[in-house]
């Protein structure tokens, strides 16, 4: 491996150079590397070490760093270090065979310090973390960006729990950087009124009449457009925003409700409205049922609380004693994409479940000459506990008329109609009311 010379002139005592000839001697050493040959910096940082802690008048950085440069040469990799803020220190490799000589060295001070006391007033043990970056990583086009690559693997190293070395990754970032923009924009969203609740119609078969609608969340996205639910709320929820926003559905789509109630009167659909996991766990959650309810007027037994399938198979307890509390509240409960066997409504026999939604997935399997048995086995054991099966996902009319004769009550699928906007599916509840009095 090449040698870095750096000039005496600007070298510190140990052999270490300082932070501002190492960045010269990292733009000199890259431009040398543009075309061909790799080159590393590893940032190293003391796990657990206060930044203003120094020892004997110098720096744990200064001092880790010479006790480096020294391994370094012991290793035989010929490379420059600098002491790099007061508990760390950077070090430049250059013309290196392959990547894994920079990992193999940093696993070899990584395993060096590990263990020893930690140089601070309580002697804990020391560890450290390791950040990586190469000249020929995606995105660096100027020496720095290795430095700020490498930085950003360091800190990356103890985000997961130190005592470990990262290799900066670049789509890892990229993927980041675009969370992290989404989030902004959730964020920007949520503060300019950029969310919509469209709803969706569901049939009761005997009839033919719509008998509820299903509130879906819908994202007004500045550049993408109208974006469903399934896209975003896993990112509303990494981003603690599911609660906000939850509880803005649910009082959005409670006062159209209370606004059909008045046209429609007691032929009014019902309503149901999604609750994720996290809302369930909340606290609240009761109360703020409870309070949009009395804030609009509208009747408990026209609001359904909508849970997915998988929320209520678990074990754990809490989200169903939220459950309990809400039906003993006086809304309705709902089990939504319900794709597993009947047996596993024994599994929720303990709770006031009123209506159980069959996932598509098994509608889709049932069609044409497909196994129908799980309907069939769903069907009978919701009605021997007391509630209503429905089909979702009905989309052509031979899907429609195999839930019929298996004796599925109600239905919901773009065969009854899309997701609209109030406006729209007040249209469609107006029309079904008038065919169903014909």
């Amino acid at each position: 491996m090449a040698a870095l010379r750096p000039s005496q002139q600007r070298t510190e005592p140990g052999g270490l150079v300082s932070e501002a000839l190492f960045r010269d001697l990292l733009a000199t050493t890259f431009s040398r590397r543009a075309d061909s040959g790799l080159l590393a910096v590893l940032r190293v940082l003391l796990d657990g070490v206060p930044v203003d802690d120094t020892v004997s008048g110098d720096t744990s950085g200064a001092r880790f760093a010479k006790e480096c440069a020294a391994l370094c040469r012991a290793a035989g990799e010929d490379g420059v270090a600098a002491p790099y803020g007061p508990t760390g220190f950077a070090l430049l490799l250059d013309a290196l065979p392959a990547p894994h000589h920079a990992t193999h060295l940093a696993e070899r001070i990584g395993a060096s310090f590990r263990g020893r006391p930690e140089p601070g007033p309580d002697g804990a043990a020391q560890t450290i973390s390791v950040g990586i970056a190469f000249n020929d990583d995606d995105g660096v086009h100027q020496a720095l960006d290795v430095l700020d690559h490498a930085e950003t693997a360091v800190r990356d190293a103890q985000a997961q729990g130190g005592d470990r070395c990262v290799v900066y990754d670049a789509a890892k970032q990229r993927d980041l950087a675009a969370r992290l923009q989404v989030r902004t924009e959730l964020y920007d969203s949520i503060d300019a009124g950029r969310f919509e609740v469209h709803y969706q119609p569901a049939v009761t078969l005997s009839s033919g009449q719509v008998t509820m609608v299903e509130a879906l969340v819908r994202w007004d996205h500045p550049t993408s457009g109208l974006v469903a639910a399934a896209e975003f709320i896993e990112l509303v929820a990494e981003h603690d925003l599911i609660l906000p926003l939850g509880a803005w559905v649910l009082n959005e789509a409670c006062a159209q409700l209370a606004r059909w109630t008045e046209a429609f009167g007691d032929q009014t659909p019902a309503l149901a409205v999604n609750f994720s996991e996290h809302q369930l766990r909340h606290p609240a959650a009761v109360s703020q049922v409870r309070g949009v309810i009395e804030a609009n007027g509208i009747a408990l037994r026209q609001l359904f609380i909508e849970i997915a399938a998988t929320t209520l198979l678990s074990d754990d307890e809490a989200p169903r004693a939220r459950l309990r509390e809400l039906a003993a509240l006086g809304v309705r409960l709902s089990i939504d994409h319900f794709a597993t066997s009947a047996s596993a409504l024994a599994d929720v026999q303990d709770l006031p479940i009123d209506l159980v939604k069959i996932d598509r997935s098994i509608i889709e399997a049932a069609d044409g000459d497909g196994d129908r048995s799980v309907i069939e086995a769903v069907v009978a054991a919701g009605r021997s506990r007391g509630m209503t099966v429905a089909a979702e996902g009905i989309e052509r009319a031979a899907q429609l008329t195999a839930v019929r004769a298996l004796g599925v009550e109600q239905a919901q699928g773009y065969l009854f109609g899309r997701p609209q906007p109030a406006d729209e599916i007040a249209v469609l509840i107006a029309a079904s009311l008038a065919a169903g009095g014909e």
